[in-house]
């Protein structure tokens, strides 16, 4: 049991989560049993927009990819995991690995970050704390 954070992609963050409760009619699919926007990361891994702004929510297009890596260098910035426009759960499958190391670490944040930039320009995205 732990928490983490998601990027929720999507207008309603309620709906998209909905399909990964632990305790809803598939729980083979559960990913969470409690969650929140923001939560106990909202101090540190909070969003930041293109005006500077640290927020919770914004859109794809007003995120400011730049200024959340060097918030977090030298660490990469990246969440546990995204659930895309698609409604796909991707996560960071090697997070709990005994072997998971910094490059493993800049090899998920690498690709985190792709599959956010590869969302649509328009979208919200909403930055979630999840415990499973």
């Amino acid at each position: 049991m732990s928490h983490a954070t998601v990027l929720v992609v999507g207008p309603d963050y309620d709906a998209a989560l909905a399909p990964f409760d632990e305790n809803g009619p598939h729980p083979e699919q559960g990913k969470w049993d409690w969650y929140t926007l923001g939560g106990r990361f909202e101090a540190r891994r909070s969003l930041i927009d293109t005006t500077g702004a640290e927020v919770l929510q914004c859109l794809r297009r007003d995120l400011n990819l730049e200024a959340l890596h060097a918030r977090t260098y030298p660490r990469p910035w990246a969440c546990f995991a995204i659930v895309t426009a698609d409604g796909e759960w991707i996560e960071n499958g090697a997070w709990l690995d005994p072997g998971y190391d910094d490059a493993a670490e800049a090899a998920w944040a690498r690709r985190f970050n792709e599959l956010v930039l590869a969302q649509p320009a328009d979208v919200l995205l909403s930055l979630v704390d999840f415990h499973s």
